[in-house]
Formats: C-alpha cells, structure tokens, sequence
C-alpha cells in the first residue's frame, strides 16, 4: 500500500449496524423494536409489557431557584 492508498483518518464510512440486543430472560437475539426497547422477547414478556419506571426523589429546594 502505498502513501496515496492509504485512506485519510475519520472518512472510513460509520458503522450503520443495528446493536445486538439479547432478551433478558433466555438471551436470544431480538429484532422486533418493542422486544429491543423492553429487552424482553415477545414469549418471555407478561400479558401486558413493563413500563419504564421513573424515580420520585425527596430533594430540598436549590438556594437562589424558584
């Protein structure tokens, strides 16, 4: 390979692969995107799928805000 081959640095094309997600549970490869987004495949997931939780926090107020 000579100087004129070699390609410059950053213009390789991205990789545009889809990220391989296992379900949680019997860790098989998931396509469907509600399967990916609950990590959970369609035969391991509960009549009715989890909901992403959120977290309430007790927090007292910033000095300066509100």
């Amino acid at each position: 390979m000579t100087f004129d081959e070699v390609p410059l640095p950053g213009t390789q094309p991205l990789d545009t692969g889809v990220r391989l997600v296992r379900c949680s549970r019997c860790h098989r490869e998931l396509s469907d995107a509600e399967s990916r987004l609950y990590a959970l495949g369609p035969g391991c997931r509960h009549p009715t799928p989890p909901t992403p939780r959120g977290w309430d926090v007790e927090q007292d107020q910033l000095p300066g805000v509100g």
